[in-house]
C-alpha cells in the first residue's frame, strides 16, 4: 500500500514536464480512472482501461517530436490513480466483510449458549437505531448504535449458565458476578479495529453507566457517558422492562413510562428519555 502511495507521488513530480495541452486530457483521464477504481477493483483490468486510455493520447496529442516516456509515464499514473483507490476499497471491505463475520459467530454463540439474551440483543439494536434515526444522527452513527445494541451484552457469554439462566431472582453474590459482563465484553472485542473505529466498545463497556455517575462499571456521569451508550441504555431498559424474562412477566406500558418519567436525569439522559416516551406515546416504535 505504501509502496503504490510513493510510486504514484514519484509519477506526478515527473509529469511536470508535460504541455498544459496534455496536462488537461491526462487530469480528465486521472479523474476516470480514480471513479473506474470504485468498479474494476482488479489490477488487470485497471491495466487495460489505462493501457487504452494511453493508446489514445498518443493519438490525440500532437507532437513534432513524440517521445515515449511521458506516455509510459502517463499510463503508469493513470495506472495507479485507480489501482490505489482499489486497493483503499478493497482493504476497507475486507474490514468490514470480517467485522460482520466476527459478530455474526458472537451472535450465533449467544443464541446457543442462551436464546433469551439472543433475542434481547437484536431488539434492543432495533431499538436503538430507530432512536437514532428519530434523532437525526448520521448514517454512521446509525449504523454504529445497531451494532452496539447487537454487542452490548455479549461479555454475557462469560456468565455461568445457572447465572445467567437462573429462573429465579439473582443473589447478590450472583448479581455482582453478573455485573462483570460488560469487562468480559470489553475484553473480547477490545482487540478488533474496526469495533474500535465504530466505537462500539464503549456501548459494551458503559451501557450500565447511570446519568447521574451512580452506574457502573467505572461510574460516570451526564456527558462523560458517550452520547451513543446513552441511548442504548434506554433501549436496553425499554426492552427488559417490556419482555417476559424467566423470573418475572412483561411490565404494561404505563408502568414502563412511569418508570422513564421517575429515572428522567438520574439513571437515564434527559434528551434520550423524552424521545423514548414520545415514540412509546406516539405508538411509532417499531417492536
Amino acid at each position: 500500500m505504501k509502496v503504490a502511495l510513493w510510486i504514484a507521488v514519484a509519477l506526478l513530480f515527473s509529469l511536470t514536464f508535460l504541455s498544459k495541452a496534455s496536462w488537461m486530457i491526462l487530469l480528465e483521464e486521472v479523474l476516470m480512472m480514480l471513479a473506474l477504481g470504485f468498479v474494476f477493483r482488479r489490477w488487470y483490468g485497471l491495466a487495460i482501461i489505462s493501457l487504452l486510455l494511453t493508446t489514445m493520447n498518443v493519438e490525440m496529442i500532437n507532437s513534432d517530436s513524440f517521445s515515449l516516456t511521458p506516455h509510459i509515464l502517463s499510463w503508469a499514473l493513470l495506472f495507479f490513480s485507480g489501482y490505489v483507490v482499489a486497493l483503499l476499497i478493497n482493504i476497507s471491505l475486507l474490514a468490514r466483510n470480517q467485522m460482520i463475520e466476527q459478530i455474526e459467530t458472537l451472535l450465533h454463540t449467544m443464541y446457543l449458549k442462551d436464546t433469551y439474551t439472543f433475542e434481547h440483543l437484536h431488539k434492543v439494536a432495533n431499538y436503538a437505531r430507530q432512536m437514532a434515526k428519530q434523532l437525526k444522527l448520521g448514517r454512521k452513527q446509525c449504523r454504529s448504535v445497531y451494532l452496539g445494541g447487537l454487542l452490548h451484552d455479549i461479555g454475557k457469554l462469560g456468565i455461568p449458565d445457572h447465572i445467567l439462566q437462573k429462573p429465579a431472582k439473582l443473589t447478590k453474590e450472583e448479581y455482582a458476578i453478573m455485573k462483570e459482563h460488560p469487562h468480559y465484553g470489553y475484553e473480547l472485542l477490545k482487540h478488533s479495529k474496526p469495533l474500535q473505529k465504530e466505537n462500539i466498545l464503549d456501548m459494551v463497556l458503559l451501557h450500565h453507566e447511570r446519568f447521574d455517575g451512580s452506574g457502573y462499571p467505572m461510574k460516570l456521569k451526564q456527558n462523560q457517558i458517550p452520547f451513543l451508550t446513552r441511548i442504548i441504555s434506554v433501549a436496553d431498559a425499554f426492552d427488559s422492562m417490556t419482555s417476559r424474562r424467566r423470573y418475572k412477566d412483561k411490565n404494561d406500558i404505563t408502568y414502563v413510562l412511569n418508570e422513564f418519567n421517575d429515572k428522567r436525569g438520574t439513571q437515564f439522559d434527559p434528551e434520550v428519555t423524552d424521545l423514548m416516551i414520545k415514540m412509546i406515546e406516539n405508538q411509532c416504535l417499531q417492536t
